[in-house]
């Protein structure tokens, strides 16, 4: 058998401050994708004394519709990573810096 790529999804962060993809996984079983964004440039001048500016969201998208995340996650710090549990597909667990 050939492999071949059928589909191409573009999802892309939604906010308006310019940040990195830092995470990627898949839900077992599922079209949703989680997406960690995040300024990985530690005291990056934009943000120096304005944390409150610091875009803080990440997102769960479904592949079927890359346009509009399906759910948008907002910790108390940017997520660097994020991992669905393979046992239990609807619990994530995330970290931060």
């Amino acid at each position: 058998d050939t492999l071949r790529e059928r589909d191409l999804v573009c999802t892309g962060d939604p906010s308006e401050t310019r940040r990195t993809a830092t995470s990627i996984d898949w839900q077992p079983d599922s079209n949703r994708l989680a997406v960690t964004y995040s300024v990985m440039a530690f005291q990056d001048p934009r943000f120096l004394g304005d944390t409150a500016a610091l875009p803080m969201q990440s997102y769960i998208w479904d592949i079927t519709n890359p346009n509009t995340p399906e759910m948008e996650l907002l910790p108390s710090s940017p997520l660097c990573c994020l991992r669905y549990n393979p046992k239990v597909p609807e619990q994530l667990v995330g970290g931060s810096y």
